[in-house]
């Protein structure tokens, strides 16, 4: 059974077209590095042409094995084989030990007891392994994984992607593609009716965008409800503040209502926000026995115009990953402290 083998059924299609991203870059950048490297090498000068050609391209099939390698060891510990979109920086620093750690065992044991290598004396010495490998591990892996997440969030302009029609000021229709996706899952120590009527509140579900916080640099957001209180297909969610001094303000409107297993609301009109534009959200609640999974989801596009634009390009996967985890997080909160306290 392979790796890939034991993600959950969602992640399968992304890990394999991740993979093969990450692979056929990862080939790529190494072998214009090992063709750098080659003269810190003894063979640049010993070997013949064909033995050159064979022992750069050998080595460059092996960093590009250990590259995938350690991407699936990464996509299988986080459980999440878009790990390059969602969790970039725990994965990219995982990747990078992984490889620093496969290279020190190599190169020690090709160089000192192999023999199958060796160092010309213009290599740089690092406790005896060369400097030239060790700086491989550590700088490729990163331009790896930021030129892969500009290639996915340039081309996935370029797709038909999810589609979400919102009301325009002045009544018409827009379409929006919504290219961008974060998700995250948590088990609630509460049985599905329970979750659902919580998160059904829009005040509760709400609470970390109307109390001050850090990812709200100090500031809130006020919540103005209409007649179903959010709670019925149509119903109008209203919010506005101000972030370091930027006014801010959103409609949203619940698309979907079926408890209690889920709901979905998304944005109309024009959102003014920073880091995102139009947007779809929301929860399901699987039952699990006595407890329930509740899986929060966000689909998110990125504002139309310079500045918000050029933010959201940097953070916008961060404020999406913050509001679903805070979301899901506050939930189980809830629930695990009022259990404790029965």
């Amino acid at each position: 059974m392979s790796i890939v083998s034991l993600l959950p059924c969602t992640y399968r299609t992304r890990i394999l077209t991740s993979l093969s991203r990450w692979v056929a870059l990862s080939f790529t950048l190494n072998l214009i590095w090992e063709l750098i490297q080659l003269p810190l090498y003894t063979i640049a000068k010993v070997g013949g042409g064909l033995q050159v050609a064979y022992a750069v391209l050998h080595c460059t099939a092996g960093d590009a094995l250990i590259a995938g390698a350690s991407f699936l060891v990464v996509a299988f510990a986080l459980r999440n084989g878009d790990w390059l979109e969602t969790r970039p920086w725990i994965g990219g620093i995982s990747v990078i030990a992984l490889g620093l750690a496969y290279t020190v065992v190599s190169e020690w044991y090709n160089v000192y007891q192999a023999g199958n290598w060796a160092y010309a004396p213009a290599m740089p010495l690092v406790f005896g392994i060369g400097l030239a490998p060790l700086l491989q591990w550590l700088v490729l892996p990163v331009a790896t994984l930021l030129i892969v997440r500009a290639w996915v969030r340039i081309h996935t302009y370029d797709a038909e992607g999810d589609m979400f029609v919102a009301n325009s000021s002045s009544g018409n229709c827009r379409a929006f593609a919504l290219p961008f996706h974060f998700e995250c899952s948590v088990v609630v120590n509460a049985p599905a009716e329970a979750v659902f009527s919580r998160l059904d509140d829009p005040r509760l579900l709400s609470a970390h965008m109307s109390r001050s916080s850090w990812m709200m640099a100090g500031s809130r957001m006020v919540l103005e409800l209409d007649a179903s209180q959010g709670r019925a297909v149509g119903a109008s969610i209203r919010m506005g503040g101000r972030v370091l001094g930027i006014a801010l303000s959103l409609e949203e409107i619940v698309t979907e209502r079926n408890p209690p297993r889920r709901k979905v609301w998304g944005t109309t009109g024009t959102p003014k926000l920073i880091v995102i534009g139009h947007y779809v959200m929301g929860y399901e609640v699987t039952p699990q026995g006595h407890s329930s999974l509740l899986r929060v989801f966000i689909d998110y596009a990125l504002p139309e115009a310079p500045p918000g634009r050029w933010f959201g390009r940097v953070f916008g996967d961060f404020y999406a990953r913050w509001c679903t985890q805070r979301l899901a997080g506050d939930a189980e909160e809830y629930f695990r402290t009022a259990g404790q306290s029965r």
